[in-house]
């Protein structure tokens, strides 16, 4: 207990494993980015608690994982820390998956903040929670704020979500997890930028910036996306013809509210807001399936010159049922659609739809853009300040200014801290 082990600016290589330690234990490198793990190298924490790892650098994308935090380890946190190869090669890499960050097993209270994930060119996640694969229980109290992610790309068809917290088989496992006020730039790997996939999870005040995807809520109950900035104005369009979207959700009891979505490009599986269709429902025991959505709860959003408002969508056959969808704003939709459109024939069965407006523009919605170029409007929209890419990161909000974490203007933070909060 106590112990600081720092590294000095250098290269370390191979694996390394801190294993059965606890109590403020620090392994911090001696200039942030200054200790280098190069290809193959890797880091480990394992049975081991009240544990900081502060500045170091793995310039690679190896296959496996670079850092990992498994067995009964709890109170660990991951900050300042550097993922990636300073440049993206530009072509998809082949091979193994690759994760940067790896949370699992019997895992509790872990935080994972103010890291950059950087030009990601391989299959995996750069932060990727799972939980004991024989229990299917997932890691609980796991916190993702303040990273920076940019350049993940090109774009495959599963398996590469910048964040996946949860899998189908721990689905109704609850996670108690947090993903807050992440900057997202030119992510165009998957379908789903954020991955929500267990039980009450919190994804809020994140930045989604010129990025292809959505925040999905793919499996799990009882979950909030809200007070989100989804911004695109480019038409980003993905290799395989995916643009950028806004929030996805399936199952039941979501809260969805409070966002700004603005120049999203696309429609139907990507549209601005889409409360899908399911195929799964009741007493199946498919946890990979979409299940229907039930009682969820989309208020107070606000869409603003896309291509489509809030959609019912139609790619399975059980539609959304006992949903509050009310007091959403849409303008400057291209499609000229009304803010709630239903497709291929589904509908809200035994919901209340009602104050949701379509302006034809933003001076009509009486939206006013502020000096980040957001339009606002009182009781619409986040009630979370807007983070930009100079807001999170190594560098970024050293002081937590913006109060949604604890301050690393210090070396000595962390050990002893609650990082699931």
């Amino acid at each position: 207990a106590g112990q600081r082990i720092v590294l000095a600016n250098g290269t370390y290589s191979g694996t390394f494993t801190l294993s059965g330690k606890t109590g403020a234990i620090h392994i911090h490198a001696a200039t942030d980015g200054g200790a280098l793990f190069p290809t193959a190298g890797a880091l480990t924490i394992n049975n081991s608690s009240n544990v900081t790892v502060r500045g170091l650098k793995f310039n690679q994308e190896n296959e496996g994982n670079c850092l990992s935090v498994k067995g009964t380890s709890h109170h660990v946190r991951v900050t300042r820390c550097t993922f990636g190869p300073d440049s993206h090669p530009g072509t998809a890499l082949t091979g193994a998956t690759r994760q940067w960050v790896y949370v699992g097993d019997d895992t509790h209270h872990v935080r994972i903040d103010h890291n950059l994930f950087q030009n990601k060119a391989g299959n995996g996640n750069c932060v990727q929670v799972y939980g004991n694969f024989t229990t299917f229980v997932i890691s609980k109290y796991v916190r993702i704020d303040h990273n920076r992610f940019e350049n993940i790309y090109p774009e495959a068809t599963n398996n590469m979500e910048p964040i996946r917290l949860g899998v189908s088989t721990m689905s109704r496992s609850v996670a108690c997890g947090v993903i807050e006020r992440n900057y997202f730039t030119n992510c165009k790997s998957e379908p789903e930028v954020i991955s929500m996939k267990a039980e009450r999870i919190r994804a809020s005040g994140n930045t989604l910036y010129r990025c292809s995807g959505s925040i999905c809520i793919r499996h799990g109950r009882y979950s909030v996306a809200s007070d989100n900035y989804i911004i695109d104005g480019n038409n980003t369009t993905g290799t395989d013809g995916l643009k950028s979207g806004g929030l996805r959700f399936y199952d039941s009891e979501h809260e969805v509210d409070h966002n700004y979505l603005a120049g999203l490009a696309g429609a139907t599986f990507q549209a601005s807001i889409i409360l899908d269709t399911g195929d799964a429902e009741g007493s199946s025991t498919n946890l990979s399936a979409h299940w229907r959505v039930v009682n969820a709860k989309v208020r107070k959003n606000v869409i603003v010159n896309s291509v489509t408002g809030i959609m019912v969508g139609d790619n399975y056959s059980l539609s959304p049922t006992g949903c509050t969808v009310t007091d959403n704003i849409t303008a400057n939709i291209s499609s000229g659609s009304p803010p709630v459109t239903y497709v291929g024939g589904t509908t809200l069965t035994s919901s209340t739809v009602s104050n949701n407006v379509n302006f034809a523009t933003t001076t009509a919605a009486q939206l006013v853009a502020d000096d980040d170029g957001i339009f606002r409007r009182a009781e619409y929209g986040p009630r979370i300040t807007f983070i930009g890419s100079g807001d999170a990161g190594p560098n970024g909000d050293p002081d937590d200014l913006d109060q949604t974490g604890f301050s690393i203007g210090s070396s000595s933070g962390g050990g002893g801290e609650d990082p699931g909060g």
